[in-house]
């Protein structure tokens, strides 16, 4: 396998769970350490890419290149109750390994469409679960090209926060530590998580998850529900009337129909509430 797979002309409906309109010019999938390496030594700047899930990019900003760590960077292995991982690899195929293995604890993030990479940058959190309980050290490498590992007392974990939001450190993999379980029970969890999520979320709908944050002891969704917003249309993109924190993409949606949305939405809550909600998606411009 080479060290750096190239890809050009890519559209964003393969790379974000939105699946706005356009593309990016180049996506390069690095296979292991030396391509991020040379990356970093060339001095070309880059937008890490995980599965899309939190994200969304503008197709008309300026030229960048965008990057993946490739699922296969470091294979899976175990040691005690510790899991390692590679960042790039996809939840759902994860989990498939914890049920067939019977490894219990990340079943709370069923149905998501996340890498763990960005599950542990962003502290993916859902059903008073969070991602931090369960990461206890990322190995990483740095704008200089080295590396190191990160324990979970430095990770400076909060909500929806973590150091690596602040630092162009890039997650190769994460050491988790998960507990045993009877591979039948992780599964009957699995199924009754996915469809507690199918029942209060969009999950076949085209989204990127939450929108917004929530406030400090409020609700971004229940505030814009307040506002009568369900349904509510900007352009292609409608506030989802399942869960009103959730926009979703019907089809032909554009970053601007987006960014229209994100602008109303907030204009409104601020002038009713004095609240300015603050976003949860990524927004590459």
């Amino acid at each position: 396998m080479p060290d750096v797979t190239v890809q050009h002309q890519v559209a964003l409906s393969r790379l974000t769970t939105f699946k706005n309109a356009g593309e990016i010019e180049t996506l390069k999938v690095l296979h292991n350490e030396a391509a991020l390496r040379d990356l970093y030594g060339s001095g070309t700047s880059f937008v890490l890419l995980g599965k899309g899930s939190n994200m969304v990019i503008n197709p008309d900003g300026p030229r960048q290149l965008f990057v993946q760590i490739s699922p296969d960077f470091f294979p899976v292995s175990v040691s005690g109750q510790e899991v390692t991982v590679s960042s790039g690899m996809h939840l759902a195929k994860f989990l498939q390994f914890c049920s067939d293995q019977g490894w219990s604890g990340l079943e709370f993030a069923a149905g998501v469409p996340a890498s763990l990479g960005g599950m542990a940058v962003m502290n993916f959190g859902c059903w008073g679960q969070e991602m931090a309980s369960y990461v206890k050290s990322v190995y990483v490498m740095n704008e200089s090209g080295e590396t190191f590992w990160v324990d979970k007392a430095d990770i400076q974990y909060g909500y929806r926060d973590s150091i690596f939001q602040h630092h162009s450190w890039v997650i190769l993999k994460l050491v988790l530590l998960l507990n045993r379980e009877e591979p039948d029970r992780i599964r009957n969890k699995i199924r009754q998580y996915i469809h507690d999520r199918g029942a209060k979320q969009p999950l076949r709908a085209s989204t990127f998850g939450s929108v917004f944050r929530n406030p400090e002891g409020k609700s971004a969704g229940q505030l814009i529900d307040s506002l009568g917003l369900r349904g509510h249309r900007f352009g292609g993109v409608k506030i989802s009337e399942q869960h009103a924190n959730f926009f979703e993409n019907e089809g032909a949606g554009t970053f601007q129909d987006l960014m229209s949305a994100i602008e109303g939405v907030q204009s409104q809550v601020k002038t009713r509430y004095d609240i300015l909600l603050q976003p949860e998606v990524k927004i590459i411009l």
